[in-house]
This record gives structure tokens, C-alpha cells and sequence, in this order.
């Protein structure tokens, strides 16, 4: 039992050290996060999502830097939209004309197409994130790290006590391991007294 507590409070700690380290890189900017993740997480709307009520639904996306050279028709970039300005869009990549630096763009099949300028797109879209990175993404909102850093605090100091605590129980009970019979060394006298 005191074993399975210690490795408890090992993976524990661990775990959140890294957790904690992984959201740090995302809060220290976009070019710090760019650097150790090799692109960037975004809040956007997905492609082709129904509007209703001039309201939309926000997904967590990849981002790398524009690069018109690695893009074709059918790609994704992220640039905001008329529709909605507050977040950033997840537009198809409909044709490129590098004569004029403009792209034509969809943000949905049923909207038609636009053109926009290379300047006004924030970047190449590269996909969704997965669960655990938007976790991690989700964990840079301020209330939620600061409750994320408590968490790791409090669970850290509960293990660790809940560990001492349990070892000196087990230790004054009398079962340390110099009592316990299972790890005594026996002598060939303790046997001739029987």
C-alpha cells in the first residue's frame, strides 16, 4: 500500500508539471508556441458550419503561418469573415491568383464564393485538435488555470501527507521491516529451541 501512494503522488506530480508546462507554452505568445508546438491552436469556425440566428458554434483548430506556396485548390486557411468578426473562419481554398496576391474563398458551400487579399489571411489551416490539446488550450483561460495550478497544489500536498501519514501508521504499528517475520533473518538457535 505505501508503495502504490508514493507511485500515486509521483505520477501525479508528474502529470501535472507537464500539464502545466504544456499550457505555459501556449500562454507565452504565439511565436513561443509556435516554436515548441510547430503550429499554433485557434479558436475558429469550422467549415461549412450552419449559421442560425446569426450565431455560430467555435471549434479548436491548428494554424501554421500563410504560406501561399503550400496551398491549392481544396485547402483551408483561417481569416476572418463579414458574417461574424469576433472569431476567425476556416475558409476553402476555391483558386490562388498570384498576379493580383488574392485568393478566392468559401466559408460554406451554400454562401458563394470571395476574394481576399494575402495580407488579410491570418494563416494555413492544418486541422481539428485532438481531445487532449484542447484541453490544454482550453486550461489558458485564466480562472481555469489558476484552478488547473490549485488543483495540482492541493493533490500534491494531499498525496504527500496521505503518503507520510500511512507509512508512519504502518511503521508504529509495528510492521516496519525489521519486525515484520516474512523479512526477519532467522538463526539456526531460534529453531533448536522448539
Amino acid at each position: 500500500m505505501k508503495s502504490i501512494r508514493a507511485l500515486l503522488l509521483v505520477f501525479s506530480v508528474l502529470f501535472f508539471m507537464v500539464e502545466i508546462f504544456l499550457v505555459v507554452m501556449i500562454l507565452l505568445g504565439p511565436q513561443n508556441e509556435y516554436l515548441f508546438y510547430s503550429y499554433n491552436h485557434i479558436q475558429a469556425v469550422p467549415f461549412n458550419q450552419p449559421i442560425v440566428n446569426n450565431t455560430v458554434q467555435v471549434g479548436i483548430g491548428k494554424m501554421v503561418p500563410f504560406n501561399v506556396d503550400d496551398l491549392e485548390p481544396g485547402d483551408y486557411v483561417v481569416a476572418h469573415n463579414n458574417i461574424n468578426l469576433d472569431y476567425m473562419w476556416v475558409h476553402r481554398v476555391i483558386s490562388i491568383d498570384t498576379n493580383n496576391e488574392t485568393i478566392t474563398l468559401s466559408v460554406n458551400d451554400l454562401l458563394g464564393t470571395y476574394e481576399m487579399r494575402y495580407d488579410e489571411i491570418s494563416g494555413n489551416y492544418i486541422g481539428d485538435s485532438n481531445l487532449l490539446e484542447q484541453l490544454l488550450f482550453i486550461s489558458t483561460d485564466p480562472w481555469i488555470f489558476f484552478l488547473n495550478v490549485g488543483a495540482a497544489i492541493s493533490l500534491t500536498i494531499f498525496l504527500s501527507l496521505w503518503t507520510i501519514h500511512g507509512y508512519r501508521k504502518f511503521r508504529d504499528s509495528g510492521h516496519d521491516d525489521q519486525n515484520n517475520s516474512a523479512t526477519k533473518n532467522y538463526k539456526l538457535e531460534d529453531f533448536v529451541k522448539l
